[in-house]
C-alpha cells in the first residue's frame, strides 16, 4: 500500500508540487526571462563600446536597436505570461479578459 498522497506538496511551500512546476516550467516564461536577459546583456556590451569608441558609428546603433528589440520581445513575453497564469488561477477565459 502506498502511503503518500496523490498530490504531495512541495517541500515547506504548501503548494501543490503539479501547480508549482507548471508555473515555473511554462515554456513562455523562459523564452521571456532569456530574452529579457539577453537584451539587457546585449545593451551593456553597447554601452561599453559607445563610451570606448568615444561615440556611435552605424554598427554601434543597429545593436543598440537589436537590444532594444529583444528587451521589449522579453518583457512582452513574460507579461503575456502572467496574464494567462493569472486568467489560469482565477478560472477565466481569454474572452472574459479586457483587451
Amino acid at each position: 500500500m502506498n502511503d503518500t498522497p496523490e498530490n504531495p506538496s512541495s517541500e515547506g511551500t504548501g503548494i501543490p508540487r503539479s501547480s508549482a512546476s507548471e508555473d515555473f516550467s511554462d515554456r513562455s516564461f523562459w523564452i521571456g526571462y532569456a530574452l529579457l536577459l539577453l537584451g539587457i546583456a546585449l545593451l551593456g556590451v553597447d554601452i561599453l563600446l559607445i563610451v570606448n569608441a568615444g561615440g556611435a558609428n552605424a554598427p554601434e546603433i543597429v545593436l543598440l536597436a537589436v537590444a532594444a528589440l529583444l528587451f521589449g520581445a522579453g518583457a512582452r513575453s513574460l507579461h503575456n505570461w502572467h496574464r494567462s497564469t493569472d486568467r489560469a488561477r482565477s478560472g477565466r477565459s481569454e474572452a472574459d479578459s479586457p483587451t
